[in-house]
């Protein structure tokens, strides 16, 4: 049976048994042995459950994967309408997905990725330190800034300059450094949307709507240059633009308060969320530095 696609010379593959509607399949008769999925569609069980494991916890079979049919006898589901539909018992070989060590096409030109997690840079990266807050303003949660609002109650901050009262600042993001006119790269598969400005504070950036582990997860690409950024569907490790000093990004590097970064923003179904837990790497929160995981 040949792979899913670019399954070859992976590792850690597993073979899964199951049923798939018949839509999949040319004029929805497939024939034994191999075939080609003409749709991304629901794998399920006998008891008509989705085998949500499959395919990075989707539970679906990807369209134009190779899929092995052990039977041309329909299995037919009746739905509560009374509808009937046939389904096709097959194999499938469901392996390893992303740029690491357990893919035969690992390119080391490419960040490291995985079902769950992404990098959008390669190698191993910075957190971009803040000239009031440190390595700890770079990170997701508050940071501090000069200016009062009324009724905050500020911290004393010993610094660079003394010791000085500073004030909350919440920071939704990681902000990793780069040098402008690098290239930003998908930390997912998923569908990009170009959005932004140079008038409001993110800038230029690129939108990636992802399906991860059956949530929906937006990954935001802040600070990037107008020209050459990407929409439509990409895979994790395409490039999607490169970087800028769009927003507000450009004035800060002007007053020293901040270097060149891209600012990765997350949200899951709705929510922002720490970017943390789906960076591939493991941080260090005291230096900053983040260590690239290809495993």
């Amino acid at each position: 049976m040949d792979c899913a696609p670019n399954c070859n010379n992976q590792t850690n593959c597993i073979t899964r048994q199951g049923l798939l509607h018949d839509a999949n399949f040319t004029k929805n008769k497939p024939i034994l042995g191999n075939n080609v999925t003409l749709k991304s569609d629901n794998f399920r069980d006998d008891t008509w459950n989705i085998i949500k494991e499959t395919d990075c916890g989707n539970g679906k079979i990807p369209k134009g994967s190779n899929v092995n049919v052990l039977s041309t006898t329909p299995v037919v589901r009746t739905l509560s309408n009374g509808t009937k539909l046939n389904y096709y018992r097959i194999e499938y070989i469901d392996c390893p997905k992303g740029n690491n060590s357990t893919n035969g096409n690992f390119d080391q030109n490419k960040p490291c990725s995985d079902c769950f997690k992404g990098n959008p840079v390669k190698g191993n990266m910075q957190v971009a330190k803040q000239a009031v807050s440190g390595i700890g303003g770079g990170l997701y949660g508050n940071s501090y800034r000069k200016k009062w609002k009324k009724g905050e109650d500020g911290k004393y901050i010993k610094d660079a300059k003394g010791k000085r009262k500073l004030f909350p600042k919440w920071h939704r993001g990681i902000d990793i450094v780069t040098q402008k006119g690098d290239p930003i790269y998908a930390m997912f598969d998923g569908k990009a949307t170009k959005a932004g400005s140079n008038n409001e504070a993110a800038g230029f950036y690129v939108k990636l709507e992802s399906n991860i582990n059956g949530k929906t997860i937006l990954s935001y690409y802040f600070h990037m240059k107008n020209e050459n950024r990407v929409s439509g569907d990409v895979k994790a490790g395409d490039i999607i633009g490169y970087q800028g000093d769009s927003g507000n990004l450009k004035n800060e590097i002007k007053k020293g308060t901040v270097p060149c970064h891209v600012h990765i923003k997350i949200k899951e179904n709705g929510i922002t969320v720490n970017p943390d837990q789906y960076i591939k790497g493991n941080i260090n929160t005291t230096t900053g530095v983040i260590t690239a995981d290809c495993n």
